[in-house]
C-alpha cells in the first residue's frame, strides 16, 4: 500500500521501511506488551496503519523503532519513563546524532556529543545507531509515509 504524506503543504512520497509490531518490539528490545502500553500511552504511535478485513493493523518504521530504543534505555538506566514518555515519543533522532536526557531532552550531533554531557548535571545518552543497523538489515517491507496528524520535534 503506498500513500502521499503532506508536510506543511507539500506532499512528499519518500518511502519507508515498517515491519509488524511484534517485530518492531524484537528489534527495540522490548516486548509487545510494552510497546502496546506505551502506544496506548501516546508516547509512540505506528507510522503506517491499515484497515485489514475489520481489523487495524499497525506498522512501525525505523524512526519508531528507535523512540521504543530510547524509552527502553530510559528504563533501564533509571529514568522515569512516565515523565519523559510523551516528549521521546515527538523526537526525531536522525542518524548520527545522539538523545540526550538530562534535565532537558536534546537531540545532539555526534561531533557534540562531548560538550553536551560534560555540562552539569546528570546525563543518560542513548546511541541510535545499533538499531539504526538492525532496522536496516531487518528486511522489513517500504511503504509510502502516511499523513499524520500533529508534528514531530526535532533539534
Amino acid at each position: 500500500m503506498f500513500v502521499r504524506a503532506c508536510n506543511d503543504g507539500v506532499f512528499t512520497s519518500v518511502p519507508v521501511r515498517v515491519r509488524s509490531a511484534p517485530a518492531a518490539a524484537e528489534l527495540a528490545g522490548v516486548t509487545y506488551r510494552q510497546l502496546d502500553h506505551w502506544e496506548r500511552q501516546g508516547w509512540v504511535t505506528a507510522s503506517h496503519v491499515e484497515q485489514i478485513g475489520g481489523r487495524r493493523v499497525r506498522r512501525y518504521g525505523d524512526d519508531d523503532v528507535v523512540r521504543l530504543a530510547a524509552l527502553r534505555h530510559l528504563a533501564q538506566s533509571g529514568r522515569d519513563v512516565g515523565s519523559y514518555g510523551p516528549a521521546v515519543g515527538q523526537v526525531d533522532v536522525p542518524a548520527g546524532h545522539f538523545l540526550v536526557v538530562g534535565a532537558d531532552i536534546e537531540v545532539v550531533a555526534a561531533r557534540s556529543l562531548t560538550a553536551a554531557v560534560t555540562r552539569p548535571g546528570r546525563w543518560t545518552v542513548f546511541d541510535p545507531g545499533p538499531v539504526r543497523s538492525a532496522c536496516a538489515r531487518d528486511g522489513a517491507a517500504m511503504v509510502e509515509p502516511e499523513a499524520r496528524g500533529g508534528t514531530r520535534r526535532s533539534a
